[in-house]
Parts: structure tokens; C-alpha cells; sequence
């Protein structure tokens, strides 16, 4: 949580990856929605882009699979998966929209 937080402070991008509804009822604010990867590749064409993935947390395993979707399929080099997700940062009261 606490390695998450310094990352959006310094302004490092937010990939949520949990689907369109979820995202309308909360996340992490300034995050974006990864409606498909595609999508994702027009907005940020520098592969060395640093990233971070986020769902649900706990058992939720979605942003770990964007991850390597995003390394492994499109060669992004510096992508992180923040585990705790959106109920950790809204636990902490983190800045949320």
C-alpha cells in the first residue's frame, strides 16, 4: 500500500482492471479503465511508460493477468501490480473518485 501511494504521488499511471461497472462505483481517482489493451497502446506508445495494475484485491487475480498481458503480448517494460486494490486504497482513505 505504501509503495502504491508513493508510485501515484509521483504521478505514475493507474491501470484498473476490473470491468466498466465496478470502476462507475469507485476506484482510484485519475486511474483508467483498461477497457482492452489496443486501447491501452494508443494512449501511452512509450513502452517504457511505468504502469500500475489494480482490482479487487485479494482473491482477484485480473490485474496480475493485465500485467503480463501488458509485458509479455505488448512489451511494456515497467509495469507493477499494486495486490491490495481498490478496497485497500479505500480503506485508507486515499484519494478516490
Amino acid at each position: 500500500l505504501e509503495s502504491a501511494k508513493e508510485m501515484y504521488d509521483r504521478g505514475i499511471i493507474f491501470i484498473d482492471a476490473r470491468d466498466e461497472e465496478e470502476f462507475a462505483e469507485g476506484h482510484i481517482k485519475g486511474a483508467v479503465l483498461a477497457p482492452s489493451t489496443p486501447e491501452l497502446i494508443q494512449l501511452f506508445p512509450d513502452l517504457s511508460t511505468s504502469m500500475v495494475t489494480y482490482c479487487g484485491g485479494g482473491e482477484c487475480d485480473v490485474s496480475m493477468e493485465l500485467a503480463t498481458l501488458l509485458m509479455n503480448d505488448w512489451d511494456y517494460e515497467r509495469i507493477f501490480v499494486f495486490k491490495g486494490g481498490w478496497p485497500e486504497w479505500k480503506a485508507a482513505g486515499y484519494p478516490a473518485e
